[in-house]
């Protein structure tokens, strides 16, 4: 084997190894570059998705047709299991449709046809009235010879995180 022979081998496998140690999920929330959904304006949601397939996922274009199924109603082919991804979010005002959009971009990137078992969720936390204050000592006084004392007192309204989770499928082809 030449030269060129050996440093192909040695290019495989270290991208190989770099699947196997890095594996293959991703959090794309953080990424300033992600695509988005036409006419948005909210920053994207964080999104997590994570191929269990074996051997390295073969995308998808972005214009193939990803089938919703819900715990609730199962598709009636078989399928197998290849990623799971999530979708997340918090305080803001965006759609399930338009979470879901991420959730289908992610499939399609992991060569999916459905994402199943989808469930959304939403946990509200109320602090219940938990407030912060400071307080500010000014350098001038009031008409007494006191000094003049400001405090801020700030309320903590509830917080709303929205979840979005599937797994992410192939169609099973009988043989």
């Amino acid at each position: 084997m030449g030269r060129r022979g050996v440093l192909s081998g040695y290019a495989s496998l270290i991208a190989v190894m770099s699947v196997l140690v890095c594996g293959c999920a991703t959090e794309h929330g953080l990424t300033p570059e992600v695509p988005r959904p036409p006419g948005e304006s909210l920053q994207p949601p964080h999104v997590n998705a994570l191929f269990l397939g074996t051997g390295v996922p073969v995308p998808r274009p972005d214009t193939a047709l990803v089938e919703v199924y819900t715990r609730t109603s199962p598709p009636s082919r078989e399928v197998i299991v290849i990623g799971t991804v999530e979708v997340f979010t918090e305080n803001d005002t965006r759609t399930n449709e338009n979470m879901l959009w991420y959730a289908r971009r992610e499939a399609r990137r992991l060569g999916g046809d459905a994402l199943v078992n989808l469930e959304t969720s939403q946990l509200v936390t109320d602090p219940g009235g938990v407030s912060g204050s400071t307080t500010t000592l000014s350098p001038f006084k009031d008409f007494s010879g006191n000094p003049v004392v400001k405090t801020d007192v700030t309320t903590y309204g509830a917080t709303v995180r929205r979840i979005m989770k599937a797994d992410i499928a192939v169609w099973r082809t009988t043989k």
